[in-house]
């Protein structure tokens, strides 16, 4: 199976990579560059260093600017798109409730959705009650953010890979279908779906 590299793009268009080096990078922070392949070289270079397991993601140097997109990449510096695992579609259809757990949000929570399908699957559960839980203190990733923020970024992460091409559309709603799903028009303009599509309650436990 191909590895594939958790990456950041920050909004001065530089990137990171690696999920350590966003998070919690041990050795002070090197510069960030907007040629995946020179992070893919320093990468490589660090990443059988295995000094990231004591961690406080409330020190160290914050992140040379906000994250505006987190993907994956391949060793050759190519995006990659994750495919989603069938049991974990079917698992949304059964469930009355769908959670977004505490977590750093980039490197923990955002990861998990950016694969093929997750963002229609969640729309479609139009009946289940949709949690988002959120941290007690900020972090590295998010200092500075909102509540709202959270929502946003997660929503847009969802929207960025729902399912748009008409091979998978055919395929997902064939398949979710047979799973007995309730029903998004598979026409609709995704980004005319609202937040709430995907979380509808969000919970602050101090």
């Amino acid at each position: 199976m191909e590895l594939e590299l958790l990456t950041a793009l920050v909004e001065t268009g530089d990137v990171i990579i690696g999920q350590h080096e966003i998070s919690h990078p041990a050795a002070p922070l090197a510069p960030p560059s907007s040629s995946i392949e020179h992070q893919l070289s320093k990468y490589k270079r660090f990443s059988s260093v295995n000094n990231n397991i004591i961690v406080n993601k409330q020190a160290g140097d914050m992140l040379p600017s906000p994250i505006s997109k987190i993907f994956y990449v391949n060793r050759d510096g190519h995006e990659v798109q994750p495919v989603l695992n069938k049991r974990v579609l079917e698992t949304l259809q059964r469930k009355r409730t769908i959670i977004y757990s505490c977590g750093s949000l980039y490197t923990s929570i955002i990861p998990t959705l950016i694969v093929d399908f997750i963002g229609t699957a969640i729309a479609m559960r139009e009946r289940a009650v949709k949690i988002l839980l959120l941290n007690g203190y900020p972090d590295r990733e998010t200092a500075g953010m909102t509540a709202a923020d959270f929502v946003t970024a997660i929503t847009k992460a969802l929207l960025r890979i729902f399912c748009t091409s008409e091979t998978k559309k055919k395929f997902f709603f064939g398949l979710s279908q047979a799973l007995n799903s309730s029903h998004i028009d598979p026409q609709r303009d995704p980004k005319q779906l609202p937040a709430k599509t995907f979380i509808d309650h969000v919970v602050y436990v101090r």
